[in-house]
């Protein structure tokens, strides 16, 4: 709900424009592509560095997932830099807010659970 409140930039809604269907084909490869080596080097510091057991890698590729894609959010609204062009406050703020809660709900399961990190 947050990004409704965003700030859009001025050069993209200066005149109407069409969807490039192009770009979008090549956006989808290149982060889908950049998706997998982050979940590849998860995988490879959860089992090969953690030594991490089934349970831990689950909890750890959540977090890792979650965060990941809360913070391309902030990467993918704009074309500019994200120091050029600044997110809303309240966009800003859910992005760091879910980073955050995502961080404790291994710790706060009120299951029979107990901390995996």
């Amino acid at each position: 709900m947050t990004i409704a409140a965003d700030r859009v930039d001025p050069e993209l809604v200066s005149k109407p424009r069409r969807w490039d269907i192009h770009f979008i084909s090549k956006f989808m490869l290149v982060f889908g592509l950049l998706s997998s080596v982050f979940d590849y080097l998860t995988f490879g510091a959860l089992l090969l560095l953690l030594h991490a057991d089934s349970a831990q890698f689950r909890t750890g590729w959540f977090m890792e997932s979650v965060i990941s894609a809360s913070m391309i959010v902030l990467v993918i609204r704009t074309r500019q830099s994200i120091f050029h062009s600044k997110p809303s406050p309240y966009l800003f703020g859910a992005t760091i807010a879910i980073a955050i809660i995502t961080l404790i709900i291994p710790y706060t399961l009120s299951w029979d659970f107990k901390p995996y990190l």
